[in-house]
C-alpha cells in the first residue's frame, strides 16, 4: 500500500520503501515526508476482531487544522525505520467487510463518520483515524457513510465530513432562528467557510470577521451578509469599532460562533446582545508547544470575559465534531444543491510538497486541499 508519512530526515533504511521524499516547511520547521510503497495489512473476514469491520481502500484523503500539529509532533519523535501516515479525512471503497457488518459491501464509496459521541460500546467516538494517507484502513462500520459518488465526488467527500459534522451541530445546538444576527470569526479558516454555509441554510444574517480581506467576494458568494476585515495582531481599543457601527442599530449579535476562541473570545464577547450566546470550537495557537507562536490575542483576560458574561446574562458553549444524523443532514443539504464544499486545489502523484504546503502555509489557499491517490 502507498502512505504520505512523515519520516526520520537521515533515515535510509526505508529508502526501497520510497517513491517520492518532499522538505515542507510547517510553521518555520522542515519536515521530512515520504510517499511510501509498504507491505498492505492483512484482513480476515472470519476473525472475530473483524466481526464489524471494514477494509477501506483509501482514494483521497485530507488534513485539518489539528494535523498541523500532529505532524510537527511527528517529526520530533519519528525514528530510524519508523514512519507516520498523517491526514484526518478520506473517502474510499470497501474491500471487503467482517462477518457481522451490515450495510456495507465491496464496492460501496464511503467517508469517515467522525460521529461523537457515538452509541457503539467499545468504538472511540470522534475522528475514526489520524492516518488516512495509509492506502488501506481497517475500521469499526460504525465510523463510515456510504455515498453515492455520482452525487458526492471523491475529492469532494475526502473534505467533507469533519467540517459538515461541526457545522451543522453548532447551527442546531445554538437554535439559529430565520434572519438571527450571527457574528461568524475567522472566516477564511475551512471550519468557518462550513459555519457560513450552515448558518445561511438556517436563515441566518451572518457578519463574518477576516484577517484576509482580498477573499470579501468569495465570502459574500458563500452567503456572508457583510464582511468586516480585522488585524488578530492589532489588540488597540478601537480594534472592533468598525463592528460596533455595523451593530449599533441591533443592539448586539444574538450568537457568536467562533473556531478560534484564543483569537477572538475576548475581544467579541461584549458585542453579544443581552442573552446572546458564544460558542466555540477550537484555538489558533495548537503548535505554540514547538514553534512559540502565541495566538496575537491571547485570549487570556478571563476576568474581563466573565464581567461581560454576568452582566448579560450571555451563555458560553463548547463544540466537539457532530453526530450522525448532522453529517447525514449535510449530505442531504449538498444532494440538494443548498450546500457546497470549497475545495481550494487536488493534487496527487509526487506533488507531497505543494499539497502540504497549500494546506497549511499559503495564504492564497481558499477552501479544502485534496490529495488523490493515482489509481
Amino acid at each position: 500500500m502507498r502512505a504520505l508519512a512523515v519520516c526520520a530526515r537521515d533515515d535510509h533504511s526505508l529508502d526501497g520503501y520510497t517513491a517520492s521524499v518532499a522538505h515542507v516547511p510547517i510553521d518555520g520547521i522542515d519536515v521530512h515526508v515520504r510517499l511510501l510503497h509498504v507491505p498492505d495489512p492483512s484482513f480476515d473476514p472470519a476473525a472475530p476482531a473483524n466481526h464489524q469491520k471494514v477494509l477501506v481502500r483509501v482514494q483521497a484523503l485530507s488534513c485539518n487544522f489539528r494535523d498541523k500539529s500532529l505532524l510537527l509532533r511527528a517529526s520530533d519523535v519519528c525514528r530510524a525505520g519508523h514512519y507516520y501516515p498523517f491526514g484526518s479525512e478520506f473517502c474510499g471503497v470497501v474491500v471487503e467487510v467482517g462477518r457481522g457488518v451490515s450495510g456495507l459491501g465491496p464496492g460501496d464509496v464511503v467517508m469517515a463518520d467522525n460521529a461523537y459521541p457515538r452509541g457503539d460500546d467499545g468504538v472511540p467516538p470522534g475522528v475514526p483515524t489520524n492516518h488516512s494517507s495509509k492506502e488501506f484502513l481497517v475500521l469499526h462500520q460504525s465510523q463510515l457513510l456510504r455515498i453515492d459518488a455520482r452525487i458526492l465526488p471523491c475529492e469532494v467527500a475526502a473534505a467533507f465530513s469533519i467540517g459538515a459534522q461541526t457545522a451543522f451541530l453548532i447551527v442546531r445546538k445554538l437554535g439559529i432562528f430565520p434572519r438571527a444576527d450571527v457574528l461568524l470569526t475567522g472566516g477564511r479558516s475551512n471550519t468557518s467557510l462550513f459555519l457560513l454555509q450552515a448558518l445561511v441554510q438556517a436563515g441566518a444574517a451572518p457578519t463574518v470577521l477576516t484577517s484576509s480581506p482580498e477573499f470579501t467576494d468569495r465570502l459574500l458568494q458563500l452567503g456572508a451578509q457583510t464582511v468586516i476585515p480585522v488585524r488578530p495582531s492589532d489588540a488597540s481599543a478601537d480594534y472592533f469599532d468598525s463592528i460596533r457601527a455595523a451593530i449599533a442599530h441591533t443592539g448586539g449579535f444574538d450568537f457568536i460562533v467562533d473556531p478560534f476562541f484564543d483569537l477572538y473570545l475576548s475581544p467579541t464577547i461584549n458585542l453579544l446582545k443581552i442573552g446572546g450566546a458564544y460558542i466555540t470550537c477550537g484555538l489558533y495557537a495548537q503548535t505554540e508547544w514547538r514553534t512559540s507562536r502565541a495566538a496575537p490575542q491571547g485570549g487570556k483576560d478571563l476576568k474581563t470575559v466573565m464581567e461581560w458574561v454576568f452582566t448579560k446574562n450571555l451563555s458560553i458553549l463548547g463544540n466537539c465534531l457532530g453526530t450522525a444524523s448532522d453529517l447525514a443532514s449535510a449530505v442531504d443539504c449538498y444532494a440538494a444543491g443548498r450546500f457546497t464544499v470549497p475545495i481550494d486545489s487536488v493534487h496527487t502523484a509526487d506533488a507531497i510538497e505543494p499539497f502540504l504546503t497549500r494546506t497549511f502555509s499559503d495564504p492564497q489557499r481558499f477552501g479544502k486541499v485534496v490529495y488523490r491517490y493515482q489509481a
